[in-house]
């Protein structure tokens, strides 16, 4: 409906690994449109208060000279909005809000009562009751903002999932086949898709007499569709899902390739076979089709396996030259082994989160790299089975010592300080002899 009234849409959806992300979710959202401006629209848009949004969206190497300055960057991010809608009217749709990073939501209770008189759309959506995530206060308050229309969509009805069953198997289905495949989905949106993925493949047609083939399905069985699936793939496929499901959405094929350890001409197709089996979506970087299909793979993982996948995944993207927030989200999963270069990306993660505003994130980042005992506690070990040092991010230089703990202590108060004027409680400091 947007498109057709000429809205421009922008979308993005929150994810479990961004959430360490100072504006994760403002980044997927804005990144890439900003990223590809032409010279004229670039000139038009950013300027004035508007270019400090460059910086929340990583698109800049300047940092803030203040930590009052995170009002800026919200009034940024508001201004460039305002530019893109001059043209025609824009649509902001997050999807998955209840995975947000803390930051986002800041910026759209900031924004959305400013967008009030404006072409400007925000549609959010959330479930607020799944598991291992709390809904951000923030979106709870927007929720009941007089200004927001709140959809709670219901069950789906019998007549829904006999159009869905209809529209899949191509087959007008039996009433008895419909009332078992609600009973197997319990009316959620999503488990149909997987249900209706399960018996095409067993090729079981929708008629009433093979309504108790569905029911022998059960719901727990829909749930592990997604592994059977993969399973049926091959072994490239397995060891594909399990890499992408420590690294999150949006993957390059180099990246799997490096944590999974097939060539990336094995990577890219497995990743076609994936998509046509529905549990990736079609283009590149890499992305879920659903996230509750990473949830079930993720899950499944062996908790020893998937801390020694994060570690390794903080290696191979700091290899990448990726940001030092993704390297870090990963770093945050594993436990404190005494590893120098960890803190180093601990610290950058957070110097960069103070630079964007986000004390919250720095927080996070440095409670987590004063976990790691400093210098002349441990000694920095390296063996056979040993990751090697990782290659610089970026330009920057290569870390191969944790910093000094008094030169960590002063990060961390720079922290305190802005989370303090954020209404946060401070970091606890570790002491060491």
């Amino acid at each position: 409906m947007a498109r057709g009234d000429g809205f421009e849409e922008l979308f993005a959806r929150a994810g479990e690994i961004e959430q360490s992300f100072a504006f994760g979710a403002v980044r997927g959202l804005l990144q890439a449109r900003i990223a590809n401006m032409a010279d004229e629209e670039r000139e038009r848009v950013l300027s004035g208060q508007a270019l400090l949004a460059l910086r929340a969206l990583g698109l800049t190497q300047e940092t803030f000279r203040s930590d009052g300055d995170a009002q800026a960057v919200l009034g940024g991010l508001y201004w460039l909005c305002v530019g893109l809608a001059q043209e025609r009217p824009l649509l902001l749709a997050l999807d998955d809000v209840h995975w947000c990073d803390e930051t986002s939501p800041a910026w759209l209770a900031y924004a959305l009562p400013r967008f009030e008189g404006l072409p400007v759309i925000v549609a959010l959506s959330y479930r607020p009751a799944e598991p291992g995530t709390q809904t951000p206060a923030l979106i709870a308050e927007l929720a009941r903002a007089e200004s927001t229309e709140l959809l709670i969509p219901g069950p789906l009805s019998r007549r829904a999932i006999k159009s869905l069953i209809a529209q899949a198997l191509a087959t007008e289905p039996g009433w008895s086949f419909v009332d078992s495949c609600c009973e197997a989905t319990r009316g959620s949106p999503f488990l149909p898709h997987e249900l209706l993925l399960e018996i095409e493949a067993a090729h079981i047609p929708p008629d009433n007499a093979n309504a108790a083939q569905v029911a022998t399905l059960g719901s727990r069985r829909v749930s592990e569709t997604v592994l059977a699936r993969v399973r049926r793939l091959g072994s490239d496929a397995q060891t594909l899902t399990r890499s992408l499901a420590v690294l999150g959405e949006r993957v390059t094929p180099a990246v799997v390739a490096a944590l999974s350890g097939l060539d990336e001409q094995r990577t890219v197709m497995s990743a076609a076979a994936l998509v046509d089996a529905g549990v990736l979506a079609e283009g590149f970087p890499l992305e879920w089709a659903h996230p509750l299909v990473r949830s079930a793979i993720y899950e499944h993982l062996p908790y020893a396996e998937r801390l020694a996948a994060h570690a390794q995944a903080a290696r191979i993207l700091a290899e990448a030259g990726a940001r030092a927030d993704a390297i870090a989200a990963h770093l945050l999963i594993t436990p404190p082994n005494g590893d120098a270069w960890s803190v180093g990306v601990l610290r950058r993660a957070g110097g960069d989160a103070m630079a964007q505003g986000s004390p919250q994130d720095a927080v996070r980042f440095l409670r987590r790299a004063l976990q790691e005992p400093q210098p002349g506690q441990r000694r920095h070990r390296r063996g056979p089975g040993r990751l090697r040092q990782p290659q610089p991010l970026g330009a920057r230089p290569r870390l191969a010592h944790a910093a000094p703990g008094a030169r960590l202590a002063a990060v961390v108060g720079r922290a305190d300080r802005g989370v303090r004027a954020a209404g946060q409680p401070p970091v606890r400091r570790r002491t060491t002899d």
